[in-house]
């Protein structure tokens, strides 16, 4: 049995999606389940300009993720749905996958909203966001009151 794994460098959200994923492997080998959830690996990078998200859909269409923007947190969510049938002489074979996945990313005040564009291709989802135009701090100067 392998054991937790909490080693030093890595956060404890790091931490629980490595024993889930053994949990999953377990249950799955041993039982033939899975946990029905999904959670596609997303990427943020910051640009000078801009951040861009990226998250790897494969096997989706757009019209099977809602991206939504409430606030300063960004929403992604869907569901996948795959069926596979094989009939091959008397071989017979059908296999069902899907999962549903929802992915929060609470995003920087100088994100601009109303700007964010999303590109769909090849099974990656891209998600820019401008920065906003951030005024510069003005000195103020201090009057003495005597």
């Amino acid at each position: 049995m392998p054991g937790l794994p909490f080693r030093p460098g890595i956060s404890p959200w790091q931490a629980l999606q490595q024993l889930r994923e053994q949990m999953d492997d377990i249950l799955g080998s041993t039982f033939g389940v899975s946990t029905g959830e999904w959670a596609p690996p997303i990427d943020l990078d910051e640009r000078d300009d801009e951040f861009v998200l990226t998250a790897e859909l494969p096997g989706l269409r757009p019209e099977d993720i809602d991206l939504e923007i409430d606030g300063d947190v960004l929403t992604l969510r869907g569901e996948k749905k795959e069926d596979r049938e094989e009939k091959e002489g008397e071989r017979y074979y059908y296999e069902r996958r899907y999962g549903s996945f929802l992915r929060r990313v609470t995003l920087p005040q100088s994100v601009d909203p109303d700007q964010v564009r999303a590109n769909f291709q090849n099974g990656i989802l891209r998600v820019t966001m401008p920065k906003r135009e951030l005024s510069r701090g003005k000195r103020v100067q201090i009057e003495s009151g005597e």
